[in-house]
């Protein structure tokens, strides 16, 4: 059996500092950070501050050189003693969806972030070509471009779709069996695997599966639901007997694609496509003992008949709206990033002060209308210019921000 890692060397220190580095990013400044590093050098908390504000981050390289060594100790003995994590609501996206999150001490980050660097090899030979989410380089555009690209090219292999949604995947994901999983695929690197049992034991003595929020959390849930993607895309077929070739295999799924735990199949025929979800719900709840919410759907995907009159509906994955002719936002999206740029645009008309928050929420919202074909939009309301000046606006906030702290020093 082909295993995985066994090249990579986690108690290298290098490895421990390139870890550390990759946690404490863009967090460099916060007074716990700055406390972790001043147990492991002669500067203070407050001297850490300075050094960074005046550009002298390189200064703080032994500091974290003493650390790396200290949880490389931990490391090597077999014992990570970390603290106890923290449990916090929040409240977050369009939606308003209630997360339920496990806050890490950061040197449990660090060995989070460890144990992810020592898994890649693994991660990109075990994702599927169309799983997406949380992986670098295959986003919601990523997505956008395979799903526009099916609808548009292939009509008959989108005739008809399913679309679902795994139930509390990070809550419900068992945590003995992706430890089996593990142990298949890289069992021959000891320190790896002991390091990435041990996170996950901590984990399941709360009882919640997979922490949301860690960093390694994200793509062991993707590795765990890769089992799936590759069961869908595999072994999905049915012995058909043809008059002039005898019998030969018809796969059930013309495409399927994941984002995190949204699953989205197509083919060119009801019951084929019917088959096969109930093969993969099968597959979903034997092998990895989670399953699909009750609202999952199965539809015709948006045509014309030959009178021009349109049925069906439009596919709807990663905040995108999926037409044989164009892609345009979800309903909600459209219409905060709408009321996003509109304020923008009374605040100037009345001559008020645009803050550096309305300017961000404008900003963050352009990408979604860039990516969709909504130029007659744009143009109408002038999305382009605004975003323009927001631009100019958070520059020179930035600008005045750091003028400030300088003269702080």
């Amino acid at each position: 059996m082909k295993t995985y890692c066994k090249n990579v060397d986690i108690e290298d220190i290098s490895m421990m500092e390139l870890a550390i580095r990759n946690c404490f990013k863009g967090k460099w400044k916060r007074r716990d950070i700055r406390n972790l590093l001043s147990r492991h050098c002669e500067y203070t908390p407050g001297k850490i501050l300075k050094l960074l504000k005046t550009g002298n981050k390189h200064m703080l390289d032994g500091a974290v050189h003493n650390l790396a060594l200290e949880l490389n100790n931990r490391l090597m003995n077999r014992e990570l003693s970390l603290p106890p994590t923290v449990s916090r609501t929040v409240i977050e996206g369009a939606k308003q969806k209630e997360r339920n999150l496990e806050i890490e001490s950061y040197e449990h980050q660090i060995f989070d972030h460890l144990a992810d660097l020592g898994l890649q090899e693994l991660f990109e030979k075990k994702f599927g070509t169309w799983q997406c989410a949380s992986i670098k380089g295959r986003g919601q555009l990523y997505t956008k471009k395979g799903i526009e690209k099916w609808i548009r090219t292939d009509p008959q292999g989108t005739k008809v779709a399913i679309q679902c949604d795994v139930r509390k995947c990070y809550q419900n994901i068992d945590i003995d069996v992706l430890i089996a999983m593990l142990e298949r695929d890289i069992h021959k690197n000891k320190p790896l695997l002991w390091l990435t049992r041990k996170l996950l034991l901590i984990m399941k003595e709360k009882d919640k599966g997979l922490f949301v929020g860690s960093v390694i959390s994200k793509d062991l849930a993707n590795y765990y639901m890769s089992y799936l993607y590759h069961y869908a895309e595999s072994k999905l077929t049915v012995t058909r007997r043809s008059r002039r070739n005898g019998p030969v295999k018809v796969r059930l799924l013309s495409h399927q694609a994941m984002y995190m735990d949204d699953v989205f199949l197509s083919g060119s025929n009801r019951k084929y496509l019917m088959m096969a979800f109930r093969k993969i719900q099968q597959c979903l709840e034997e092998k990895l003992h989670l399953e699909f919410k009750e609202s999952w759907r199965f539809y015709y995907v948006e045509y014309e008949d030959k009178y021009g009159v349109s049925h069906g509906c439009p596919a709807d994955l990663a905040g995108y709206v999926y037409k044989r002719t164009c892609t345009v936002l979800r309903d909600h999206i459209f219409l905060k990033g709408r009321r996003a740029f509109k304020k923008v645009k009374t605040y100037l008309m009345k001559g008020y002060e645009v803050t550096q928050r309305m300017a961000q929420r404008a900003v963050s919202y352009y990408g979604w209308f860039k990516n969709s074909n909504l130029h007659q939009f744009m143009e109408k309301y002038g999305i382009e210019e605004l975003q323009k000046y927001c631009k100019r606006r958070l520059s020179y906030l930035s600008k005045r921000n750091r003028a400030k702290e300088a003269l702080a020093c």
